[in-house]
């Protein structure tokens, strides 16, 4: 059962990330897994809005485990260059769209929270405790702050990676923010 809901979570991840939580339907979701709709409910039985968190939170996680992947085994500057390939390599797709159109839809207070935090913790936190650990190394400044440097990072890198799709990553950009910090 658990290989059957990784492929509805992988694949309703995929739909709503692209399409956006009202564009996307549970029929036109079942078709594209070659089930009936009605089968999504054996796996959320809260419909279409919990097979979005739970969808999304799968995805997130699995993100978060990426990205913590990239920064193994090297130190700073270079587990934080990492990650942020990894960023640019494996973009969320829209999060303006998830923050503004996609999670008001949901039009749940303690979802919306979850996601937020599953979001955070997948993308912000493992920058951050890399630039935390950076700071307690003596790698960077003692008046830097690693959630403002984190969040300065993810920006940069979000930006750069939605302005050249596909393309490898211009460090430099990247490199004069890190430099800054030390």
């Amino acid at each position: 059962m658990e290989d059957a809901w990784q492929r509805v979570a992988a694949k309703a991840a995929e739909m709503f990330l692209e399409r956006g939580y009202a564009a996307t339907s549970l029929r036109v979701l079942a078709s594209a897994l070659g089930i009936r709709a009605a089968s999504l409910y054996h796996h959320c039985p809260g419909g279409k809005p919990e097979l979005y968190e739970r969808s999304l939170t799968t995805h997130l996680e699995a993100y978060r485990v990426g990205l913590e992947g990239a920064r193994a085994g090297v130190e700073f500057p270079a587990d934080v260059e990492g990650m942020a390939r990894y960023l640019a390599e494996h973009p969320l797709v829209d999060m303006q769209r998830i923050f503004q159109v996609d999670l008001p839809a949901l039009n749940d207070e303690a979802a919306t929270e979850r996601l937020l935090h599953c979001v955070h913790a997948a993308v912000h936190a493992p920058f951050a405790a890399a630039l935390r650990a950076a700071k307690a190394a003596g790698h960077i400044r003692d008046d830097v702050d690693p959630d403002i440097a984190a969040a300065a990072v993810v920006a940069l890198v979000g930006g750069m990676a939605a302005l050249h799709p596909g393309a490898e990553l211009p460090l430099a950009g990247l490199s004069l923010l890190l430099a800054g910090t030390r």
